[in-house]
């Protein structure tokens, strides 16, 4: 299972080796994404070309954050 979870920047140090109870909470607040799902992109990401800036909106230049979840039959 893969969950993206949001936490505060300022929060995180104190997560990782405190706040157990904290975390959980951030966890069960997460999206559980789906079994099979494609690559997860910044589809913000712009590459300078020839002084213009494109947006990479089709995610063909945008970096992976997440890899896609390749489902085994």
């Amino acid at each position: 299972m893969q969950i993206v979870i949001n936490i505060p920047d300022e929060k995180y140090d104190r997560l990782l080796y405190q706040d157990i109870i904290s975390l959980r909470s951030y966890v069960e607040n997460g999206i559980v994404l789906p079994k099979g799902h494609g690559r997860l992109i910044d589809a913000d990401y712009k590459v300078s070309s020839d002084g213009r800036t494109v947006n990479s909106v089709c995610g063909y230049m945008a970096p992976t954050i997440i890899e896609a979840d390749e489902v085994k039959e």
